[in-house]
């Protein structure tokens, strides 16, 4: 596919249409009408051949726009760079449009003034008259490609804005956990790592920046009928993720990261920020094919601090997300073993240091048997936890999960200190790649809240 384009030389001969005629050897002296009827007929291949650039242009816009959808690999990148290219092309077409109306202009009042010369000698005052008519004619089609420039370079800056932020987002894809995915797949992680955002209707359309996490706070808070985060005021307010403000749209930067166990903090406020302030503090461990997360919540609505389950850890089945191994991809045969990490506990807080709340997750699946048992060690908050050998079936508890999945489903656990009772997993990747899941204090479905997250790969 090739966006650019090239101008014919037509375009720019144009600017030369009154020199040539008045050089030409032989040539008898044009008349004013004969000067004014050239200078439309200028123009108007002008305007057609914008107009035919215009209509590529929107064609490639086309294709342009079907890319948003892709994660924003270097073809991509390169189509909408060859697109920004096309739209300069188009600028610098309409400049030299302008240029040329100027110049009909300019000759057009010189036109005048050799009409009234003529005049006052007795000449006709119709070429006058006509004259005049046609230059004001020509002035309102100059003002007319002015306002049309100034629009086209509206939309080429918006275009340039895009390619940025697209080429922000594959340099960020490069550094994520996405390159460890196999290519054919990678649409499919970056779908099932932000499934819980792919249902927020009407909203995610209807914010210019930022509007994964606005369109995803005003859902949430509409469930409560609060009045702090209604869409009119969301709409006002600035995302920033590590402090850093995010002039993005799709959040592509928050549904990948990169590799292994870290914090993320996502704030949404305005300029009243002491009077309404959200803020999502997050550990999550990424895995090439799964994730696991656990959030801090901290809100304040019209002047007020929300202080239930504010400052407590939550983790839970929901926040287990990945893309799941079918049931022909598991193995038949043989035992893996997986190693990673595991985070969290009922004393971590909004100020915990994410390094002291971690520890080492072991576990074996025999694919012989369809059993798994494991073990964490580390968190200073419970002790060894042993995960006690549990079928590995068709899974119902994980809620953003692909289904069908396979795992563990309400396992049976044992901590030194704590009272942890219960886990769940999900195996995860084309070939069982990695298992990821949670413990708590309860195996009840609807008590969806756990203490512990985990994710390892297989050895």
């Amino acid at each position: 596919m090739h966006l650019p384009f090239k101008f014919r030389p037509g375009l720019a001969a144009i600017a030369c249409i009154f020199a040539l005629s008045a050089c030409a050897s032989g040539e008898r002296t044009l008349t004013t009408s004969e000067k004014l009827d050239r200078a439309t007929k200028a123009i108007e291949n002008a305007d057609k051949e914008i107009a035919d650039k215009e209509k590529q242009e929107e064609e490639k816009e086309a294709n342009v726009s079907d890319m948003d959808n892709e994660p924003p690999q270097e073809d991509t990148i390169k189509e909408k760079r060859a697109y920004t290219n096309a739209q300069i092309e188009l600028k610098k077409a309409r400049e030299a449009k302008v240029s040329i109306v100027r110049q009909q202009i300019k000759q057009l009042e010189e036109a005048v003034k050799l009409a009234e010369q003529r005049k006052a000698e007795a000449q006709s005052s119709a070429e006058q008259a006509d004259s005049e008519s046609k230059k004001a004619e020509l002035e309102k089609k100059l003002d007319e490609q002015k306002a049309r420039l100034a629009l086209s370079e509206q939309e080429l800056k918006e275009v340039e804005t895009d390619v940025q932020q697209s080429e922000k987002i594959a340099e960020h894809l490069e550094k994520s956990s996405l390159q460890s995915v196999k290519p054919e797949l990678r649409k499919q992680v970056l779908d099932t790592k932000g499934k819980e955002f792919n249902n927020l209707g009407e909203y995610k359309d209807k914010f210019k920046t930022a509007a994964l996490f606005k369109a995803y706070l005003v859902k949430e808070n509409q469930k409560n009928q609060d009045t702090a985060f209604t869409e009119e005021k969301v709409r006002d307010m600035d995302v920033y993720i590590n402090g850093k403000k995010y002039e993005g749209k799709s959040g592509r930067e928050y549904l990948v990261k990169p590799l292994g166990l870290q914090s993320q903090t996502v704030e949404i406020y305005g300029q009243d920020k002491d009077q309404n302030y959200y803020s999502e503090k997050s550990w999550v461990y990424e895995q090439p094919y799964s994730v696991v997360a656990g959030y801090f919540t901290q809100t304040i609505q019209n002047g007020k601090k929300d202080e239930d389950g504010a400052d407590k850890l939550d983790i839970g089945l929901s926040d287990i997300q990945g893309l799941a191994t079918q049931e022909a991809q598991l193995p038949t045969a043989g035992a893996f073993d997986y190693e990673g990490k595991a985070f969290g506990g009922s004393s971590a807080k909004t100020d915990s240091a994410l390094e002291e709340h971690q520890g080492k997750f072991k576990y074996r699946i025999d694919f012989d048997k369809r059993k798994g048992s494991g073990s964490i060690e580390g968190l200073s908050e419970y002790g060894r936890i042993d995960l006690k050998e549990a079928d590995i079936v068709k899974g119902n508890n994980l809620k953003y999960v692909n289904k069908p999945y396979y795992g563990v489903d309400n396992g049976e656990a044992a901590s030194e200190r704590g009272g942890l009772k219960y886990y769940s997993l999900g195996i995860f990747g084309p070939e069982g790649n990695e298992v990821a899941g949670v413990v708590g204090t309860s195996g009840d479905q609807n008590d969806l809240a756990r203490d512990v997250g985990f994710g390892g790969q297989k050895k």
